[in-house]
Order: C-alpha cells, then structure tokens, then sequence
C-alpha cells in the first residue's frame, strides 16, 4: 500500500523517513517535557503516518542493503519514540485520573472519538496530504473504507475501542498494567543444591571441632594443670623431707640423694615474686612433661648446681606458666628449692632468638646461671624466649646429668613424632561416630540417640585432642 504523492525513488524516501523520525521525536519530547505546545493527539497522528511511511519504505529499499540498514535504523528509533510516548501517557492518565478534564479524548472508558480538527503531516518534496486534497486528512484516510476527514479506521469501520465497554469510571487497562518484570534467576540444579548443603555442614562440624579443640588445649588442659600442680607439690614436699632426713641423719638402705630422677618425677618449686610464679618443676621437657608442669631440660644440671640449669614451660597453653616471663627486667629475683635446699638468682637478661640462632641450652659457661625457656613471641614463628640469671651464693655440692639421649620434642620446640598415628587414628574414628550419629538421630528417637551416642562422641573427641597436643610444640 503506498500513501499518495509518496516518492518512488529509495533515496529520497529513505531520506524523508530519517527526517520524518526527527520530527517524531522532537514531538515526543515535547510531550515528555510536558513543554507549551505538546501535542499528544497530533504526536499519535504523525506517528501513524510515519509508521505507514516505514513499511512502504521497508518494501522499497529490499534491494538495497544500505538503505535497508538505514531504514531498520529509523525504524528502531521510531519504535523508542513509540516507549516514550506511550509511558509518557500512561503516567498522565494515572496522574489525572478518570473523569478529570483535560484528558487526553480516549483516555476514558466510553468515552468516544472526537475529531480534534485538520492535521497536516509535512515532508520534504512530494509528501501528503497529497496535491489536490484540502489538506486536513490524515494519512490513514487513505485506507480503503475510510473516508477523509473522519475518525481513524478503528474508531469508525471497527466501532469503539474494547475497553470502552468497561463499566463507567473503571481505570484504563493500561493504568493497571503490570511495571517490568523482574529477571528470575536462573534455577541452581539439585545435586548443586545438595553439594551446597553438605558442604556447608562439613564446614560447620570442622569449625565446632576447631572450637571444642581449643578449648580442650586453654580451659580443660589449664584445669588438669593445676589438679597436677596440687597433687605433685603434695608429692615435691614429701620428698623434701625425706631428702632432709637422709641429709641429717644418714642410714643403710637410704634413698641415693644423687640418683637421676625419672621423667615426670617432681625435682623443684620455681618462685618469681615478681611475675607471681610458684611452679613445681619436673624432670624432663618432653610433650607430656611440660602439659603438667614446667619442665627441667635433662642434659642439664639440676638448679642451684654448677653449670646453666634449663627449665622450660609453655606460654599460652596448659596452666601458661611462663606466659609472663617477658616482663622481667635486669635485677629481679628467681629462688628455686630443690632437695638440697633454695638457691636465689638474679636476672641478668631477658633474651629472644628467631629458630637457629643463639642456643640458650649451651653449657658453656663459666658462671652458675639457670635459664627459663619458652616460645617466642607471636611476631616471631619459631623462635624462643629466654631468661638468663646468676646464681647467689655458692653451688650446689652434687651435680646430677641424665646422660640418656634426648627426644626431638625435649628441645623445647620440637613436637612428639609418636603423635601423628593416634591423631590420625582418633581422628578417623571421631568422624566416624559424628557420622553414626547424624544418620541414628534420622531413624532414632532423639532421647535414645542422644545416650547412646553422647559416651562414644565424648571419648573418641577427647582421644583425638589428646592426640593432637601431642602435636603443638612443647613449649607454646
């Protein structure tokens, strides 16, 4: 179909339509502004007709590409006026409400079409209304059953619009059309969904693990320190009594003062006013050694004898006995009581060393010292802390060396090599009753579950952290 007086020539059609576009769209802008001499009615006349003008254009340029390109390129800028326009009017409506003057003519239900007077649509060159007409009919006067000057083809040929039936004072359909709707996200599979879910419950039974583990290590292992602190200085004074016995009054059959005590044996009481320290010392350094008290590092000699007496304990775990030993200064007083009586030292120096660098366990010296050992600072991985002091007063006469060869964790940093196989073991088996657990208390009643399986969950947890302190250095 082709509006009269339109030219043939794809050039100049293709350029009355980019020009008849601009027209457009300034229209649309000024009803979008709400500008003096918007036209709303008018912008809906000129649209129609360009729309008329787009298709014949369409039809024309098919043999040319790049006229088609340009005319596609008009047509999408046609159908954005279009938005604007019609979202433009949709608020209006809304704004004004039904009934309300000043509406646009159909923008009420029932109410008819009213011609609103002659509309020209101007191109450049040969456009309509075409020569000979009285120029007031709009484009679509062309179509057939139409006659000029009249209503559009759907208000007279068609009758009115639909939503004119609607019920009087009932909003437009339009007014209540839904706004955007909104992107759905796309659906996650299920196995996807259940991967998710395990693993967030893996990872919340290894954090509640973490937790239960170190509170093992700070709160159950500080209880147990200091149950073994009581008990092993009850023991410590029993043996200084029998020492000072021997020591008076010496018999057949008497216990050798000078013997090597056994590991875990209780040897001395450490006292540092200053920090408010009174330790029991037992023999050894080892991991199992230093979780019940400070430790006395064997190849060395006993405190209060010739030689660097080494005593070692842990800073941030089990009882923390040497949590606080960085705070001594130059000048402050240590006093060790052993079986051969108390033995004051003064503090020289307060030492740290990164991991092999200097060796507070040398015997090296020339003057009767004792050093306390432990890890070092936390700004430091694996290096130590030392308080190096001097004996007041004369030695001991005795001097007892364990002359056995040492482990790897008596050296103060070292961990027990034995630890892993029971920590992996237990560990094993700890997950495997969690697992036992969860899958009884879906097919069990709750009570039941829950005293069948507290006693296994509880042995099998403290087993396994017994395990792993086994594998944290000895003196941390």
């Amino acid at each position: 179909m082709t509006v009269p007086g339109t030219p043939q020539d794809p050039v100049l059609l293709v350029a009355q339509v980019e020009q008849a576009v601009e027209q457009v769209e300034a229209a649309v802008a000024l009803v979008v502004a709400d500008a003096p001499g918007a036209d709303p009615q008018g912008t809906l006349v000129h649209a129609g007709a360009l729309a008329i003008l787009l298709t014949q254009a369409g039809a024309v340029v098919q043999g040319h590409p790049g006229l088609r390109a340009r005319v596609e390129s008009a047509h999408s800028r046609y159908g954005a006026a279009m938005i604007r326009l019609g979202v433009t009017v949709q608020a209006q409506l809304a704004r004004l409400g039904p009934g309300t003057a000043g509406a646009p003519p159909y923008g009420h239900p029932g109410m008819p079409y009213v011609p609103q007077g002659p509309v020209t649509v101007t191109f450049p060159g040969n456009g309509y209304p075409p020569p000979g007409t009285a120029g007031h009919a709009p484009p679509y006067a062309a179509y057939p059953g139409a006659v000029p000057g009249t209503a559009p083809p759907y208000a007279a040929p068609h009758g009115p619009p639909p939503y004119a039936a609607q019920p009087p004072g009932a909003a437009p359909p339009y007014a209540a059309a839904p706004g955007p709707a909104k992107r759905r996200r796309a659906a996650i599979p299920a196995g996807a969904r259940r991967l998710g879910r395990h693993m967030v419950t893996a990872v919340t039974i290894a954090g509640a693990l973490l937790l239960a583990f170190s509170s093992y290590a700070s709160w159950f292992g500080h209880l147990t320190y200091e149950r073994n602190q009581r008990i092993m200085l009850d023991r410590l004074n029993e043996e200084f009594k029998v020492a000072a016995a021997i020591a008076a009054a010496p018999m057949a059959g008497d216990k050798d003062l000078s013997s090597v005590p056994s590991p875990g044996t209780p040897v001395a009481l450490l006292e540092i006013p200053r920090i408010g320290v009174r330790e029991v010392v037992v023999q050894g350094t080892g991991t199992s050694e230093l979780r019940e008290a400070a430790g006395h590092y064997r190849p060395s000699p006993m405190p209060g004898q010739v030689g660097n007496a080494v005593l070692a304990g842990h800073r941030n775990l089990y009882g923390r006995p040497f949590a606080r030993i960085g705070e001594l200064r130059p000048g402050d007083k240590i006093t060790v009581s052993t079986q051969e009586g108390r033995f004051p030292h003064t503090v020289e120096a307060v030492q740290r060393a990164g991991a092999g660098e200097e060796d507070f366990l040398s015997q090296g010296t020339f003057v009767n010292r004792l050093t306390l050992l432990t890890t070092g600072d936390a700004d430091r991985p694996g290096g130590r802390l030392a308080v190096v002091s001097r004996l007041d007063g004369p030695p001991s006469s005795l001097k007892i060396l364990d002359r056995d060869p040492i482990e790897v964790d008596e050296l103060g940093l070292g961990r027990d090599p034995g630890g892993w196989l029971p920590a992996i073991g237990w560990g094993l088996a700890t997950v495997g009753a969690l697992f036992g657990t969860i899958v009884l208390y879906r097919r069990w009643r709750t009570v039941s579950t829950y005293l069948v399986t507290s006693p296994v969950l509880l042995a099998a947890a403290l087993l396994w952290f017994e395990s792993l302190a086994r594998l944290i250095p000895s003196t941390y």
